[in-house]
């Protein structure tokens, strides 16, 4: 069986060329799943501050149902940046919308479909944002991706839980 170099030549190229379209095709999902993460944690914390004045704004409606001071919390966090704000602050705020909400839920009052209308559009938000997260952070962190993930210097981003 003779070694014929050029053959051997083109079968490498292509293994070459197969592997560089390969590692092109991985980078430009990684960029395109981190691009939709970004995107949508964005539209999240725009949901969280919306939500957080629709429920300022209606202060009048928690003054029977607001007993353990989630009302307050939400006034500690009315003038403060929500993105730059910890996880954990930002845990504790959309905790005490849900506690909030939790309270107007149980009752029928036509007045307060705003409330839930908004508190139900930033449940989804959280929801579609968690979720891509989730598929992100296990995308970046499988073998091969890891070490693509790293030379690109892309980091799990946070699960808001």
């Amino acid at each position: 069986m003779a070694i014929n170099p050029v053959m051997d030549a083109i079968i490498m190229a292509l293994i070459i060329i197969t592997l560089i379209i390969v590692l092109i095709r991985l980078r430009n999902k990684t960029l395109l799943l981190w691009n939709e993460v970004t995107r949508l944690e964005i539209s999240f914390h725009n949901k969280l501050i919306e939500s957080l004045h629709v429920f300022l704004n209606h202060a009048d409606q928690f003054a029977h149902h607001d007993h353990d001071g989630n009302f307050d919390v939400l006034k500690q966090y009315k003038s403060q940046e929500i993105r730059a704000l910890t996880l954990k602050d930002r845990q504790t705020l959309f905790k005490a919308i849900h506690t909030l909400y939790l309270c107007i839920d149980e009752t029928s009052n036509p007045s307060q479909q705003t409330l839930k209308t908004q508190y139900e559009a930033l449940q989804q938000c959280r929801l579609r944002y968690n979720s891509k997260v989730l598929y992100y952070n296990q995308f970046i962190g499988k073998f091969p991706m890891r070490l693509l993930a790293g030379k690109m210097q892309f980091r799990h981003k946070e699960y808001f839980g």
